[in-house]
């Protein structure tokens, strides 16, 4: 071969000039070939290094990012269909059932893709495919290990890392709360009601609470909840309003009783401070609750024994002389209400008028004492007959009821040798109005004796007479203490009519 005529006035003349070009196309060839090569290697090897590839929602955008790297093309995009016949796609499987397809296309008049880059692109598509399950795997592990199974909520493992995350730990508290007497729950109805009511309990605060805010189960039948600060208190008490009501579990209700304790600040404190605070916090309020209840305990089966004791008729009486100071001789008697316990412990006199009031008792116990003294004065008069004055205590409500006015009338009907006075309790003179004023009226007429009770207490005061006619216009005869630690003597007024007024226990 002498001459190669390649054309536009080139020629080759040496069959040594044709090989030296035909070895360095074949050297620019393969060096272009090894270029692909490295870099469709280095996009696999970065994508693989790169795992796990962050979160669920940035997976997809790192398999777009890796695959335009690897794979020249003119676009890239993840579609939930796989690409058309002229374009390069791979499923990328998630967990769920669900496939997703990264497509690269490129110009219709190009060569199109190649073998071995299909086989990169499914290879990164295979690598987002576990990326996702790992993802999923590592956050399920996470979840078991920072989640209560329970009630789906935060357990203490959770909550720690919750709290280890705060960026102004000054702005927050810690409220701390366990169900009462929940162990009952277990031992009466089993584990499985148990759960079901922590399951409930746990959804009724999460419902009482903001979004931003965190709930945790941490143990037991404890929750906590880390919070706002500024909002705790209102929380606390509309956590409580939530959970204090019953639970229904198919045809079983529970009453659910939850305490919670004051907000514990977090401050600069440790986890374990803070936790410490709100807990000593909680057992403090269960406390006060607790001594509440017994209190109210107490109080409500003193209620009880009152009522039984009211309706047994196992009140005594006791008698106060009534003293004509100017004479130096009793003239009769104040018969007080006296109720000793079954303890041996005598009521307050007070507490006993309260409850029996409270209990729409007051009538009966005022009839009982009545009947008693009548009695005892009936059976004193047969040695001291000068004795005949017998001042009872009432309220001045008690004039508005014809039923127990008339047994009062009835009573006096009965024993005429008895001078019988109806004092008007002080504290009760405040609630006196003209319907009770013309009763007043009208037992006065009829030879009753209205007097002030305990004068110069409450409303029972000379302004009194004035108003209540019934008191100002009739002779007021009614029991003087003497007692030997005071030198008392009558107060005395005189009314319009020129009537001397004799009150009870001036001051």
């Amino acid at each position: 071969m002498s001459r190669i005529d390649l054309g536009a006035g080139l020629e080759i003349r040496s069959a040594n000039s044709l090989l030296i070009v035909a070895l360095v196309l074949l050297v620019i060839s393969q060096q272009v070939r090894r270029t692909r090569l490295e870099q469709k290697l280095n996009g696999l090897i970065n994508a693989a290094l790169a795992l796990p590839w962050g979160s669920d929602e940035t997976i997809l955008v790192a398999l777009e990012n890796a695959a335009r790297a690897t794979i020249p093309a003119g676009s890239t995009r993840i579609d939930a269909k796989p690409g058309r016949p002229f374009e390069l796609s791979a499923p990328v499987h998630a967990p769920g059932d669900t496939t997703r397809h990264i497509i690269l296309t490129r110009r219709s008049d190009s060569d199109g893709f190649s073998a071995l880059e299909r086989k990169a692109l499914e290879a990164l598509a295979h690598i987002a495919t576990q990326a996702l399950y790992d993802r999923r795997s590592t956050r399920t592990l996470r979840d078991q290990a920072t989640t209560d199974s329970v009630t789906g909520l935060l357990n203490i493992r959770g909550f720690f890392e919750e709290f280890q995350a705060l960026t102004e730990p000054g702005r927050y508290a810690i409220l701390l709360m366990d169900l009462d007497d929940f162990k009952l729950v277990n031992d009466t109805h089993g584990h499985s009601v148990g759960n079901t009511v922590l399951d409930i309990v746990g959804r009724r605060i999460r419902k009482s609470v903001r979004a931003e805010d965190i709930v945790a189960r941490i143990g037991g039948d404890e929750f906590a909840v880390l919070l706002d600060s500024d909002t705790a208190s209102a929380v606390a008490s509309r956590i409580g309003r939530a959970v204090e009501k019953p639970v229904q579990i198919e045809s079983l209700t529970i009453d659910a009783r939850i305490g919670i304790g004051a907000p514990a600040p977090v401050g600069r404190s440790t986890f374990d401070e803070v936790m410490k605070a709100a807990d000593e916090r909680m057992y403090e309020q269960k406390r006060e609750r607790k001594h509440a209840e017994g209190l109210v305990a107490e109080s409500i089966g003193l209620v009880a024994e009152v009522m039984g004791a009211i309706r047994e008729g196992s009140v005594t009486v006791a008698f106060q002389p009534v003293v004509d100071v100017a004479g130096g001789y009793i003239v009769g008697f104040e018969v007080l209400a006296r109720y000793t316990r079954a303890d041996n412990t005598p009521l307050s006199p007070p507490t006993l008028i309260d409850i029996a009031r409270d209990q729409g008792m007051l009538d009966d116990l005022t009839l009982q004492i009545t009947d008693r003294a009548l009695h005892h004065m009936t059976a004193s008069q047969t040695i001291t007959p000068e004795v005949s004055f017998l001042s009872i205590n009432i309220e001045a409500d008690q004039l508005l009821r014809d039923g127990f006015v008339n047994a009062l009338r009835a009573r006096r009907l009965m024993h005429p040798a008895i001078r019988m006075c109806l004092e008007l309790t002080e504290n009760s003179l405040g609630r006196v109005d003209s319907t009770i004023v013309e009763r007043v009226r009208e037992l006065a007429a009829e030879g009753l004796i209205i007097a002030l009770d305990d004068y110069g207490q409450e409303h029972a005061a000379t302004a009194t007479l004035l108003t209540t006619p019934g008191l100002s216009r009739r002779s007021i005869a009614c029991s003087w203490p003497m007692r030997a630690t005071r030198n008392t003597r009558p107060f005395s007024v005189r009314s319009s009519a020129g009537t001397a007024a004799i009150l009870d226990d001036a001051d």
